[in-house]
């Protein structure tokens, strides 16, 4: 039942122009509801990110240049010691970059790999988690520009962790490669 539900949201969205991307899902809603937008956000990471189900991330803000991402405390989400694992740290991490790059994507296909990452604690954290991301206008220009001329770009991004008394637990750094494929249209 959900595949037949699936493919026909695949198959309207399509007809549109849009693929079957969270972003995508989000900017049919954005302009209505902001509120809402991240809530469907969030429920799309858990159903078209199947790897990252069940850890609940759940996006706070999203814009052209920031994204936050709240990993909640929950047991699957904990060590022995209470702590958000550092794993699950790192999944939000990329999510929340794939997230942002993501409402930067030139129509076609859109890509985003991970090549290189350090990945730090700052300090003992315990709670909810949130990780941000920003992007310069600059940076998107840049990337854009790698895109359209050559269908590849890479690029580097830092992430920062805070925990709920807003102190910084943890950053990441992350080098991503962008990948384009133009999508040929019959006129």
């Amino acid at each position: 039942m959900f595949s037949t539900f699936r493919k026909n949201i695949e198959k309207n969205l399509q007809a549109k122009g849009l693929s079957l991307r969270p972003t995508d899902l989000a900017a049919l809603v954005e302009g209505v509801a902001p509120k809402s937008t991240r809530t469907a956000l969030s429920y799309a990471l858990d159903l078209f990110r199947p790897f990252s189900a069940g850890m609940g991330f759940r996006v706070a803000r999203l814009s052209d240049r920031h994204v936050e991402l709240i990993v909640p405390r929950r047991m699957r989400n904990e060590d022995d010691e209470g702590r958000i694992y550092e794993g699950a740290l790192f999944t939000a991490a990329l999510e929340a970059s794939r997230l942002l790059w993501l409402r930067h994507a030139p129509l076609g296909g859109f890509k985003v790999h991970l090549k290189e990452s350090a990945f730090r604690i700052l300090q003992d954290y315990m709670g909810d988690v949130r990780v941000r991301m920003e992007l310069t206008e600059m940076q998107v220009e840049t990337v854009l520009a790698d895109l359209r001329r050559s269908q590849t770009a890479v690029t580097e991004v830092s992430l920062h962790f805070y925990d709920q008394k807003e102190k910084s637990v943890a950053e990441a750094y992350l080098t991503l490669q962008l990948i384009h494929t133009p999508e040929l249209t019959a006129p």
